[in-house]
């Protein structure tokens, strides 16, 4: 990119978060997720990276970390780690706008302190966590959001094990990125 912006919408209210952001990208709009102090989740989301609005997802038991997103099939997903460390889908969309809660099945129990990584691929939601009672990086998914595959660990690497992960895709692979 050739020039950075901040996320302002019309009325010039900027995103803020005490933690990190996570993005996705949804219907042909970029979606922005910030979290303030106590769990509550803001987003923004734009079309042409000019003009922004900026809303209230809603307030989750969340603990102090960034949320993640990914979109699948006609729903974006906001996912984040609560504040008894277990993972949760939080919310979706389908237009950006207005957010649900259900009807979904959150992933299998697992404690975290760490952010989950959430990416598309496949036809799937992917999360990848770093499993606090083992430190060994696992992934889980699903194609329906009721139904998720067991968290398996991801094979051994040079990952520091404080390091929280990114992922994505390129054609027919999944990268986690790390520290």
């Amino acid at each position: 990119w050739r020039g950075w912006d901040g996320v302002v919408d019309d009325a010039e209210n900027g995103l803020q978060s005490s933690v990190g952001v996570g993005a996705a990208e949804h219907h042909g709009a970029v979606h922005a997720f910030a979290v303030l102090p106590g769990g509550v989740v803001t987003h923004a989301r734009t079309f042409t990276g000019g003009s922004w609005t900026i809303a209230t997802v809603g307030t989750f038991g969340l603990s102090e970390l960034p949320v993640s997103a990914a979109s699948l099939a006609d729903r974006l997903y906001v996912i984040g780690v609560q504040a008894d460390e277990s993972v949760a889908v939080l919310a979706h969309t389908t237009d950006g706008g207005s957010w649900a809660t259900g009807p979904v099945v959150n992933p299998p129990a697992i404690k975290t302190v760490q952010p989950v990584a959430a990416t598309p691929f496949a036809n799937r939601v992917h999360l990848f966590a770093r499993d606090s009672s083992t430190g060994s990086l696992v992934m889980t998914s699903t194609a329906d959001l009721q139904r998720w595959d067991p968290w398996t660990p991801l094979p051994a690497s040079s990952l520091a094990p404080a390091s929280p992960v990114a992922a994505t895709w390129l054609a027919e692979r999944l990268y986690v990125f790390g520290i």
